[in-house]
């Protein structure tokens, strides 16, 4: 399985963001040493966001890449010749990088890994870009055919310019004579409670006593 939602860690991904698969060889008795080999499946992409122009104090907390076509989930191989195919698939990666940080020039190197496949030119895909203030969100179409290879690295850039904006609300308005001021739904459909000053999410109470 190649995880839907990828956290960079260090310099390196986490073992969920790639695919190794291993030979099949059948022996006639038990070796003594034995030698792997190893066949990378997944693909990297780097996926380069300019005019992405945000301001000094926000923080990129993750991105998501998304298209008409399958990018992560299980496969089933036959390791007898390492064809594979789809069992259950999804057309969006997220991924989430601690260490980001955008040049003054409003430019945004992303990573992450897919399945092998080719974008088709026409075809649409969203980026989708969220900050600790605000979510960004693009939709665009492909100039051209867009190949991602197993064990190669595939680069391309896309703008963001004109992405729409959707800003994060807060309130800071607290009565003493409650325990639960107010609900609110997040961008991700998350219930939050607003607690004397402390946010924590948990289920709606249906009703509220004073």
């Amino acid at each position: 399985t190649l995880a839907t939602s990828q956290v960079k860690k260090d310099s390196s991904f986490g073992a969920n963001c790639d695919l190794l698969i291993a030979k099949s060889e059948e022996l006639a008795a038990q070796p003594e040493s034995m030698a792997f080999t190893l066949t990378r499946l997944s693909a990297v992409a780097k996926m380069t966001l300019k005019n992405f122009a945000i301001p000094a104090d926000e923080v990129v907390e993750d991105v998501t890449f998304s298209c008409e076509q399958t990018l992560t989930g299980t496969i089933g191989v036959n390791y007898a010749d390492l064809s594979w195919s789809v069992v259950r698939g999804t057309n969006s990666v997220t991924t989430t990088n601690y260490e980001w940080t955008v040049t003054a020039d409003g430019t945004l190197d992303v990573y992450f890994s897919v399945l092998p496949t080719t974008l088709k030119a026409g075809e649409s895909y969203t980026i989708t870009v969220e900050t600790d203030k605000a979510n960004y969100h693009k939709t665009t179409n492909f100039a051209s055919d867009l190949r991602f290879q197993a064990g190669a690295i595939t680069s391309f850039s896309a703008s963001m310019q004109d992405a729409g904006v959707n800003t994060k609300s807060t309130v800071d308005l607290f009565d003493d004579d409650f325990d639960y001021v107010i609900a609110f739904k997040d961008l991700n459909n998350k219930t939050y409670l607003l607690k004397r000053g402390v946010c924590e999410r948990r289920p709606v109470p249906t009703e509220i006593s004073t």
